[in-house]
């Protein structure tokens, strides 16, 4: 493997979570990008005998990674399972008795141990994981999936825990079951975020009654604090990101800067407010279904139009919003996320236009205000060649010189928020795609109803 050396500890971790810990990995001075070709031939001459020498199986004291027995590398050292709640093998929770009943105790080990978000934990007792488990069908060892990208086995069990430790109510363990279901299909590319320098994290968006039921937040300050269900639902995925899928910051998860989105994001779809169908009939589910969708999104930007009275005018407020995402190579060609408040909504259905006429309009005009920036990015950097625009759903899209989207249904169109004329909007990771799945109502009864 060839990396810059400063992304060494990531590639030494993730071959070792792929049952490769002795792969030789070669490295470069960083950076990378951003060089002169003549800095980057001569980057490249310093290291290619030393990758011959790598085919040929002959090790380069010093040129390979971690191929010195005794080193104390931080990076070696948190690439062991200890590092994990659950690792490939299954559960591994291994408290010392106090840990397990003290919050206290909980949070240093967690520190300690490399895992956790270092918020406090609710220490996962076996009667608070029993009750957790008692609201979902499956089995404890019933397996969700591999979550990457240590790919460490999700079951029903080890997500409890993290549910437990999220502080989620055991009302809201079958949204948090949805959501695992989402990061682990392929197609959301769970591995490509975890890995990524970009602040993309994970983002859950619930529409359907349990929604109302669960009381998840979709009005004031929705991506803000004070709603326990919005705060732990996506804490508890985010907990399983890391502790099963091994998404350690600056071990695994190689963000640049980050965002705080990263400790938890998640929203409930307004539908009582929206003049149009709801977020789960736009997904194409049934009426009284309950849906759970995750976007990889950046921080969301706020879009203030109090002044618009005709939709021409605001959809051109939302246009120079997004147009903004050229400034992201990692967004060209991807989906993006735009919450629209109730009464922008209202103005915008008052005219006529549907959920699909907005985004189709959005992702027109958003063209015009993506260029030069979107083409520099492209003749110069990363264009659709290099893998922006494929990959997500669009199979070999070509995404043309001011053209930051594949097309109009990656403008995902969701109303949320309460009064007021303030809309937001994210990018999204380029190389994956939004997920929603379905929720399996609860086996036991709420707690209302106790």
């Amino acid at each position: 493997m060839l990396c810059s050396d400063v992304f060494e500890p990531l590639a030494r971790a993730k071959a070792t979570s792929l049952g490769l810990a002795s792969l030789r990995i070669v490295t470069v001075p960083h950076p990378i990008a951003g060089n002169p070709v003549e800095l980057l031939r001569e980057k490249a001459e310093g290291v290619i005998g030393t990758i011959l020498d790598c085919f040929a199986g002959t090790a380069v004291a010093g040129a390979v990674a971690g191929a010195a027995a005794g080193t104390g590398s931080p990076a070696r050292a948190a690439t062991s399972d200890t590092r994990h709640l659950v690792t490939t093998a299954g559960t591994t929770f291994g408290l010392s008795q106090s840990a397990h009943h003290d919050a206290e105790s909980l949070l240093d080990l967690s520190m300690d141990q490399g895992w956790g978000d270092g918020l406090p934990l609710i220490p996962p007792t076996d009667a608070a994981v029993a009750e957790m488990l008692r609201h979902t069908p499956h089995l404890p060892g019933h397996e969700l999936g591999l979550v990457a990208p240590s790919f460490g086995i999700a079951t029903i069990e080890s997500v409890a825990i993290n549910a437990v430790m999220a502080g989620c109510r055991p009302e809201y363990f079958p949204l948090v079951i949805a959501a695992v279901e989402a990061v682990v299909d392929p197609t959301f590319n769970l591995d490509g975020i975890q890995t990524a320098t970009t602040p993309v994290g994970t983002t859950v968006i619930v529409s359907g009654p349990l929604a109302v039921e669960l009381g998840v937040n979709g009005r004031f300050n929705a991506f803000g604090p004070g709603w326990r269900a919005n705060a732990t639902i996506g804490r508890a995925l985010r907990l399983v990101t890391l502790n099963i899928g091994g998404g350690v910051p600056g071990l695994i998860d190689r963000a640049t800067i980050g965002q705080p989105g990263k400790y938890t994001s998640c929203i409930a779809a307004n539908d009582a407010d929206s003049p149009w169908e709801s977020w789960t009939a736009s997904r194409g589910f049934e009426a009284g279904v309950t849906t759970v969708t995750v976007c990889a999104t950046e921080a969301p930007r706020n879009l203030h139009d109090a002044w618009a009275s005709t939709a021409d005018a605001l959809l051109q407020t939302f246009a120079l919003g997004l147009g903004g995402a050229a400034a992201s190579a990692h967004t060209l060609g991807a989906e993006v996320l735009l919450v629209i408040c109730p009464e922008h909504a209202r103005l915008l259905a008052g005219e006529g236009l549907r959920r699909a006429d907005v985004a189709r309009e959005v992702f027109q005009r958003a063209r015009a205000h993506a260029d030069p920036p979107w083409s520099r990015l492209a003749h110069t950097a990363q264009g659709p060649a290099q893998g922006h625009g494929h990959g997500h759903g669009h199979g070999a899209a070509v995404i043309d010189a001011g053209q930051l989207y594949a097309a109009p249904e990656d403008v995902l169109v969701v109303v949320g928020g309460g009064p007021g004329r303030q809309s937001v909007w994210a990018p999204l990771f380029g190389h994956g795609r939004s997920i929603t799945r379905p929720v399996t109502p609860s086996t036991a009864p709420s707690a209302a109803n106790r």
